[in-house]
């Protein structure tokens, strides 16, 4: 289990991919996909004993849950098969900080991490709300990663998915396609490649405001540093078009630091 803060240890893929290497990496492989990336046809191909086959697919025994989700796995693994050729390292449903990504990949041309995020095109506005949200508070206090978004839909489900991100600005790299667009928009990431001096510079451009937690009565940032030495802890935050809002409130007696 990792610490809070800490990149997951990621899988090397510096070997030749092959269907077994798919579902040890995503836990998923459709027959379809076997018969179209590697020509096999598994209903022939002596299956392991120690998977699952369901719905015409193998799946791990430990990530199978009944089968749910099925095409949010599906396109996992088809993300995981057409990146294969371009990332250094993967992580699947990896924890990065407080964010819970499907995928985390590591490109060669570009310095920080990208977190993946599937849409099969089931998925409301309200679940895009909760996880733009996310995305953005963990931007701003840990800048050092980018968003790319890979969708099954055709050109009206990116559009949307395109306002639904526009409302969110996210303070970090972001990226949305469709799956059968991921290889030819990878060198979209060295084009984009920055060091990390130019993110903390962004992230000091944010403005913030502070707040009294028990009155939300603003104070000015000298007052907020005063109180902070003095051993007043930020009791809540959010973020809003202005910037980032921080709620002040006094230490909790028996409060040890």
């Amino acid at each position: 289990m990792t610490s809070p803060g800490t990149t997951p240890p990621v899988s090397s893929v510096k070997e030749p991919l092959t269907w077994q290497r798919v579902l040890e990496n995503t836990g998923y492989l459709s027959f379809e996909q076997a018969k179209r990336h590697f020509g096999l046809l598994l209903r022939n191909e002596p299956i392991p004993q120690d998977l699952i086959v369901f719905h015409d697919a193998l799946w791990q025994p430990t990530r199978f849950h009944r089968g749910a989700h099925e095409r949010h796995r599906q396109l996992v693994s088809e993300t995981y098969i057409r990146l294969y050729p371009w990332i250094t390292s993967w992580q699947l449903a990896g924890i990065y900080y407080r964010l819970y990504p499907d995928a985390i990949i590591q490109l060669p041309l570009y310095p920080h991490p990208v977190l993946l995020e599937m849409d099969t095109g089931k998925e409301t506005a309200k679940q895009w709300q909760t996880k733009l949200t996310a995305y953005r508070l963990e931007a701003v206090t840990n800048p050092h990663f980018a968003l790319w978004i890979i969708a099954t839909g055709g050109p009206l489900r990116l559009r949307r998915l395109k306002e639904w991100i526009s409302q969110y600005p996210l303070p970090c790299s972001w990226y949305l396609c469709s799956i059968d667009e991921v290889e030819s928009n990878v060198p979209y990431w060295s084009s984009v490649a920055f060091s990390a001096s130019s993110i903390d510079q962004h992230a000091r451009t944010v403005r913030h405001h502070y707040y009294l937690l028990s009155n939300h009565q603003p104070i000015s940032p000298p007052e907020a540093k005063i109180k902070l030495e003095q051993g007043w802890i930020i009791g809540a935050k959010e973020i809003t078009t202005d910037g980032m809002i921080y709620y002040l409130s006094p230490k909790p007696k028996g409060f040890e630091s």
